[in-house]
């Protein structure tokens, strides 16, 4: 199947704003918060919870925004392309700042 046809049987395929594709995009803006909290966690643990739920709500999109995108046939190239970026930023990102900013985040884990 060639990628011009996948466009005439998909009317999304060249979308960028879909729900899907929102999802996708929340969890990389979901992770400024979460690293604000971790860094408060620094100081008071209780604030390493509301980091951890705000994980939790972003893998929960993760798994929404494939599932989403399918069901309702908004399967875009957009979506393919962002939705795996977006997983890496986040983990690189939460990655990259426990291990310079936790002495007892151990290096070796990244």
């Amino acid at each position: 199947m060639s990628t011009e046809n996948a466009g005439a049987e998909n009317p999304y395929a060249d979308k960028i704003f879909t729900i899907s594709n929102i999802l996708s995009l929340s969890r990389i803006v979901i992770v400024i918060p979460i690293i604000y909290f971790l860094d408060l966690g620094n100081a008071n643990p209780r604030y390493n919870l509301t980091a951890f739920v705000l994980m939790i709500i972003g893998a929960l999109t993760d798994t929404f925004d494939g599932q989403l995108a399918r069901k309702m046939n908004q399967i875009t190239n957009f979506g393919k392309v962002i939705d795996p970026i977006a997983d890496k930023i986040g983990m690189a990102a939460i990655l990259l700042f426990l291990a310079f900013s936790r002495d007892d985040f151990p290096f070796w884990f990244i």
